[in-house]
């Protein structure tokens, strides 16, 4: 009996947990060893959140059965060493002896995830989960002493609960739990397997639409079908509440986290950030999917319900639209509407067979279905004809036919007495039926149903607040079980048909609806609930109180782009009462300005000044906001001077106390000045913003201007590349919307002064810090820096992805400036891969889209216009053109497009034969580029325009004092020494334009090169080269010979030192020798050649290509891989020839069809095709006795050589001359 009182003594009677007086002997007991023995434990204090309001509402019974609920929760949460302890009313503490900070961090959050997961059930149904705080202290870390620690944890517990209500003012958007549990199946249902069976065949689809009117059973439809599936689904029953963003995301990611629990986090933290979302919803949906992405791998079914119930002209469509082109393949949306929803995305998802829809026509009862219903369901046979008239009466509208039978069943009638054909159905008949049900309750039920009409989402809290009742739940109940058109939404939560509830709102007179309306809005008020409680204010005609709450929450919904809600608030509020209140007019002004609406912005923003200028005389920060939104919509349409007036109107009315509404002024007044290339000033502007926004202690407000402050100085790349070096230091893992076009712009500023390696390592840190967010800005700026910086090391197909990729999101966005950019370097690009055809598409492409037809006048256009024309050969205009890039460039006064100008100058001057003009632009070019920092740009052009490098080598060997360009010649390896190679025809190696074959006097050796450099990208040991050319050696001779033949190699010229390299047990071609070697070229050039779409470009290729043919290839090695890469690379010339012969022959040029024919049989005199061509050719220019010259010389070879006839089809060619 001791040993039970003791034992009772220290278990607390509710819980059974340990109790209070138990945890401070255990705590001090803890304290005590571990002092003795240096052992760590953690203390987790744990405190349920808003648990009053649980007991309040529901009652201590309820309370006491969810404390045991959760310390049962958190006994299985917890390890087994660890102690629970019911602290104190909803209060617990847990101990975890020998655990650290890290541990402790991993059970609270183990237990935190299990806890807010759990739903506590109140009287056997679903009714709440539960939120609560932890806080942890450490022994020793935090305290020696029991008081000590117990404070710690406690001051960590409250400091959390401030940063949660912190946290829901910036975002805490209503998450009715009702909208996602799917309706449970009704008692009276029929199964439907035409339509289950259609659903089933087409789950695989990306969208699934239900289209059709009220009443059809599309609910009911999808409810029975998920039941059947085992997948996991998402429901989500819209409302016009939810054609708001922030709401429809919320309860998007709260439904996916019932089909996995971290899902979404990341989401939720960008929501919170406080990020603009009006366009910007890209990047929080395209994190979402990612999430998406990564996490589910399993078949999920997403359920869009009522879809017709979210606005025309909501956000919401764009978000559905974005979800539906980019959800991974396996999520699939149903999509339930009255209305076809506007997705334009549905046609092409039609087309591509990945869209099912049924309709109206598809979910009527059929007659076969009717009487099924009727018989199972009822107990009602019904004749052939009856069915056939209730059939007509209702057209298989279920809702119809359950109205009939339900009217039936209370008036003790049969149905038939309601179909023998002289009765019509329509909307006086529905009324009635409606008005006999409702005249079936008693008085305080029929009471109950007009009143609760005014509620759009019906409980009963709400319901007993504005009846001053406290039965409002057993009246629903008892609703719920008579089917009196009345839908469960929630636990507690219902709704009414929507015809129903238009029925009974007719039956209230305007005064009573304006009461109810003004007593639900008071509820929704004192619940904290301000949208809802606005809009029933609204239509109790109380407007005051509206745009009192409407004030207060107007800001979070601008930045939450809730502007359609906000818009349709105002639009409800007599104009007369708006046009006196300057702060709604500018409210309105602002929706309008988002929409891109500037006139109508422009007209409430003068009355709201009017009115202002009349009430104030000093400073103002409405006025402020007010001129500087006036000067952002002219800034944006371009009108600068305007601008820069309502900015000055702006700064003279902010208030000192203002601060981020100067920073801003500021900031836009110096970016306005940059317009009219007026940088100082520009910069003083800027410098006085960058104050304001450091005074506010706001580091993304500082990085924005900031990074604007640095564009001022690309003109000196070092100073700009130093400038983003300790930005990019500062902005280090701070993520905020655009961030990456800070950090495209400082790789750009790193490669142009020469700092490659950081320029790659600053990229990559761009995207290691954007990667989690789809934020379209920072990803085609990032796209963009990883396109130039391939296109820096040579990686051409993987800079053309980015290039393209970056210029698809520019497009989406409509930044034109920036579009220009990205197709500058796209132009860039494929005139380093001497594809000028593509090269000069991109620019049309820059003068049609971009400056809509006009000629562009940008100096960087110019310069790749001029260097593209050189590279053609196009160079009759080039002088005149260079002329007006020059001008362009001394026009601007900068010295970067002075930079591009000379360069320009250089390249052409010289090609032209104009030397020394062409040394006069290229040395003050390259002393500019000294000064500037440019030694990136120029290295680059000087590796790819062959005029560039061969100027910068004649200056340097002329002995110009230029040691600048010297070393950048040997860091980049832009020697004077070229070394090339002609493998076809004779062996030849050349070094600075001396022939050193001779040198290597052994066929074997001269072969052992030659098989390195046709396989460039390949390793091989000494004993696969020995197989080949040495098979009968033995090893150790083998390999000694193999080592000659090295030596003889490396030995030939200083150049030739490094040539071949020996790395991880294989010898290689080294890349980095600069090799030019005439058959990677003529590969290059006959790839070309069937890349080309005109034929004038295949031509230009083929000439070149033509020019380097001098033979067959290494004419004079006989080993078989030399005969089989020979014979390639003939087979393929031939078939180019052939092909621009044929091109030729189409287009009826038999003339160069002839020539092409003639240079293809000189490689391959034994190819019967190009006989055949060239015979086609001959009798199609009317030279019969040619042809048949040809033919006998062709038999005779063939008979001669391959012992053969000409082929049948040749015969046939040459018997139709007859």
């Amino acid at each position: 009996m001791r040993a039970k009182g003791h034992h009772s003594a220290k278990i607390d009677y509710l819980t059974g947990l340990y109790n209070r007086h138990h945890f401070e002997i255990v705590l001090k007991r803890l304290i005590a060893r571990g002092k003795r023995h240096e052992r760590r434990f953690s203390l987790l204090l744990v405190d349920i959140d808003n648990f009053k309001k649980i007991n309040d509402r529901f009652g201590h019974p309820v309370g006491d059965k969810i404390l045991r609920s959760l310390a049962s929760t958190l006994k299985k949460s917890t390890r087994k060493v660890d102690l629970c302890f019911r602290y104190g009313g909803d209060e617990f503490t847990v101990i975890l002896p020998d655990a650290g900070k890290v541990i402790a961090d991993k059970v609270a959050s183990r237990l935190k995830d299990r806890v807010e997961l759990k739903r506590f059930n109140i009287k056997g149904r679903t009714a709440l989960s539960l939120r609560f705080s932890i806080g942890i202290a450490v022994f020793p870390e935090d305290g020696v002493t029991p008081s000590k620690l117990i404070q710690v944890a406690d001051q960590r517990l409250y400091q959390l609960k401030r940063q949660k209500k912190r946290r829901r003012k910036i975002w805490s958007p209503l998450v009715l739990e009702t909208k996602l549990i799917l309706p449970d199946p009704k008692p009276k249902l029929l199964s439907r397997p035409r339509l289950l069976s259609q659903l089933d065949k087409n789950i695989d689809k990306r969208v699934i639409l239900i289209i059709a009117d009220a009443g059809y059973g599309k609910t009911t439809l999808i409810s029975q079908w998920l039941r059947e599936q085992n997948i996991p689904f998402l429901y989500y029953n819209l409302d016009k509440d939810d054609g708001e963003p922030g709401s429809f995301l919320a309860h998007f990611i709260h439904g996916l986290r019932k089909v996995r629990v971290d899902l979404g986090d990341q989401t939720r933290r960008l929501m919170s950030s406080g990020m603009e979302m009006i366009g910007n919803f890209e990047p929080l949906v395209g994190t979402l999917i990612n999430e998406i992405e990564e996490k589910i791998k399993d078949e999920v079914l997403i359920v869009l319900d009522d879809y017709h119930n979210l606005p025309k002209n909501s956000l919401v469509h764009s978000v559905v639209e974005y979800l539906i082109n980019h959800t991974p393949q396996n999520l699939h949306i149903i999509i339930s509407s009255r209305s076809y929803p506007p997705l334009s995305a549905l046609p092409r998802l039609s087309a591509k067979t990945e869209l099912f829809e049924l309709h109206r026509d598809d979910l009527r009862f059929t007659r076969e279905e009717l009487r099924t219903f009727l018989e199972s369901v009822y107990r009602i046979t019904l004749t052939e004809g009856e069915i056939k008239d209730l059939d007509k009466m209702t057209e298989g509208w279920i809702t119809g036919i359950q109205i009939l039978l339900q009217r039936a069943h209370l008036k003790g009638e049969g149905l038939t007495s309601l179909v023998d054909g002289t009765i019509s159905f329509d909307s006086s008949l529905f009324n009635y039926f409606v008005s006999e049900v409702v005249k079936q309750e008693p008085p305080k039920v029929q009471r109950f149903l007009k009143s609760t009409s005014i509620l759009r989402v019906i409980t009963p809290a709400v319901c007993d607040h504005i009846l001053a009742i406290d039965n409002s739940k057993a009246i629903l109940k008892g609703l719920e079980r008579r089917c009196i058109f009345l839908f469960k939404v929630e636990r507690e939560g219902y709704r009414y048909h929507p015809l129903f509830r238009d029925f009974l709102l007719n039956l209230l007179h305007e005064g009573e609806k304006k009461a109810l309306y003004l007593k639900a809005g008071d509820y929704y008020r004192n619940e904290g609930r301000y949208r809802e409680a606005i809009e029933y204010y609204l239509s109790g005609c109380d407007y005051k109180e509206a745009l009192r709450l409407i004030k207060r929450i107007a800001p979070e919904q601008m930045r939450r782009a809730g502007f359609s809600r906000l818009k349709g608030w105002l639009t409800q509020i007599p104009s007369k009462i708006i046009m006196r209140m300057p702060w709604f007019l500018t409210l309105q002004g602002n929706i309008c300005l988002e929409e891109g609406a500037y006139e109508k912005a422009e007209l409430f923003y003068e009355r709201a000044v009017s009115i202002l200028r009349k009430k104030v005389k000093r400073k103002s920060g409405i006025l402020a906001e007010i001129f500087l939104q006036q000067g952002v919509i002219r800034w944006r349409k371009g009108e600068y001077k305007s601008a820069l007036k309502k900015l000055r109107l702006a700064r003279k009315y902010c208030p000192k106390t203002q601060k981020k509404t100067m920073g801003h002024i500021l900031n836009l007044i110096g970016i306005t000045w940059t317009s009219f290339n007026k940088e100082r000033n520009a910069l003083n502007y800027l410098r006085k913003a960058l104050q304001y926004m450091r005074s506010l202690d706001q580091p993304y407000g500082s990085f924005l201007v900031e990074h604007n402050i640095l564009t001022l100085f690309h003109d000196n790349a070092k100073k700009s590349y130093e400038g983003y070096r300790s930005l990019i230091t500062r902005i280090d893992d701070h993520y905020y919307w655009g961030v990456g076009i800070v950090f495209n712009n400082a790789m750009r500023s790193a490669l142009d002064y020469g700092d490659y390696r950081w320029a790659e390592q600053c990229l990559q840190r761009g995207w290691d810090l954007c990667r989690g967010y789809h934020d379209p800005q920072s990803l085609a700026a990032l796209h963009c820096g990883s396109g130039i910086l391939h296109i820096e090391k040579g990686n051409w197909s993987r800079a053309r992805h980015h290039l393209m990729r970056s210029f698809e999101l520019l497009s989406k966005l409509g930044w034109l400036k920036a579009q220009e950019n990205v197709l500058l370097e796209t132009s860039r690009l494929y005139r380093y891969q001497s594809d000028f055809e593509s090269a000069s598409k991109t620019l049309d492409q820059i003068r049609e889209n971009i400056y809509k037809g006009g000629k562009p006048c940008s100096v960087n256009y110019q310069f790749e216009l001029i260097l593209l024309n050189l590279a053609r050969g196009d160079v009759e205009r080039l002088p005149r053109m260079v002329r007006g890039l020059m001008k362009l460039a001394e026009q601007s006064g900068k010295k970067r497009k002075l930079f591009f100008a000379l360069l320009a100058s250089a390249a052409v001057f010289w090609h032209l034969n104009k030397k020394q003009r062409a040394k006069r632009d290229f040395i003050q070019m390259v002393r500019l580029a000294q000064r500037q920092g440019y030694e990136g740009i120029l290295s680059l052009e000087i590796r790819h325009t062959q005029p560039l490098r061969d100027l910068a080598i004649t200056v340097v060997k002329e002995g110009e004092r230029l040691g600048f360009l010297k070393d950048l010649l040997r860091r980049y390896s832009l020697t004077t020494e070229v070394i090339s190679v002609r493998l076809l025809g004779d062996f030849e190696l050349q070094v600075d334009g001396v022939n050193l074959i001779k040198k290597l006097k052994r066929r074997t050796t001269r072969a052992i090169l030659a098989y390195f450099l046709l396989h460039p990208k390949r390793g091989f040991t000494w004993e696969e080269i020995a197989s080949w050319v040495w098979p009968e050696s033995a090893p150790a001779v083998a390999h000694q010979m193999f080592k000659t033949g090295l030596w003889e190699i490396r030995n030939c010229a200083p150049e030739l030192k490094s040539v071949i390299r020996y790395t991880h047990g294989r010898y290689t071609l080294n890349p980095e020798v600069k090799l030019w070697v005439d058959v990677w070229e003529f590969e290059r050039l006959l790839r070309d050649v069937s890349l080309s779409s005109t034929i004038e470009e295949k031509e230009k290729s083929l000439e070149r290509a033509d020019n380097l043919y001098r033979g067959p290839l290494l004419s004079d090695l006989y080993y078989t891989w030399v005969e089989d890469y020979r014979n390639a690379l003939k087979r393929i010339f031939v078939e180019v020839l052939g092909e621009l012969a044929r091109s030729y022959a189409r287009k009826e040029d038999y003339e160069k069809s002839v020539s092409y024919c003639v240079r293809a049989l000189k490689i391959d005199r034994l190819n019967e095709d190009i006989h055949r061509l060239l015979l086609r050719n001959y009798i199609s220019l009317g030279q019969k006795a040619k042809a048949l010259k040809h033919y006998e010389d062709l038999r005779e070879m063939l008979h001669k050589e391959l012992n053969c006839e000409p082929s049948t089809k040749t015969k046939a060619l040459i018997k139709s001359l007859y």
